[in-house]
């Protein structure tokens, strides 16, 4: 059995994630994608570190399965939100880091070569321009020690960094990351 592919787009809330995933899907029919169920429809929020603990080892051990089944079905596969989101997440709310460690234990590696992209705001000011005042869930410190996770933890995969602006167009980041697909044969 051939290693399938399996694309994680990273990066902070409303930053573009669904919209690539969604563009990339309209253009190329071959890519499947995976929904993660979410934490809000169980009602535990990310910041009840214990609580959200559990969640995520029951959580990612679906999502896991789940993602190996889809190999035997899909070359292709696309998500958000795996390995580097964890990562980041983990040592930002200083919690157990576990996506890694049961990707190891079901042998994740096994069925995909995975390929993390990370989509980041340029600025602090481009992140506030995009969630405007009354949804701000970062402030500036957060926002920095934030991207600057996502960036160390993406790299440490040998992922790759898209720092983005409200000003880019849905066109301009998807041709960022179809350059990467294709450098990689993918499309």
């Amino acid at each position: 059995m051939s290693k399938k592919t399996l694309i994680a787009i990273e990066g902070f809330d409303r930053v573009g994630k669904d919209t690539l995933i969604t563009t990339f899907l309209q253009k190329y029919s071959n890519v499947k994608q995976y929904k993660q169920p979410t934490s809000e429809s169980v009602g535990i929020s990310y910041r009840d570190t214990k609580q959200f603990e559990l969640y995520l080892y029951d959580h990612y051990t679906q999502v896991i399965n789940e993602l190996i089944e889809l190999s035997k079905t899909s070359d292709i596969v696309i998500t958000s939100r795996l390995f580097v989101s964890d990562k980041t997440y983990s040592e930002l709310f200083g919690r157990k880091y576990q996506f890694g460690e049961l990707a190891e234990k079901y042998n994740l590696l096994k069925y995909f070569n995975v390929i993390s992209y990370c989509m980041l705001w340029n600025s602090y000011d481009e992140y506030l321009k995009r969630v405007g005042n009354s949804n701000i869930e970062y402030n500036k410190e957060e926002f920095i020690k934030l991207n600057d996770l996502f960036s160390k933890n993406t790299l440490a995969l040998n992922g790759y960094v898209a720092y983005i602006k409200n000003s880019d167009s849905i066109e301009t980041n998807f041709e960022k990351f179809k350059k990467i697909l294709i450098n990689k044969d993918l499309i």
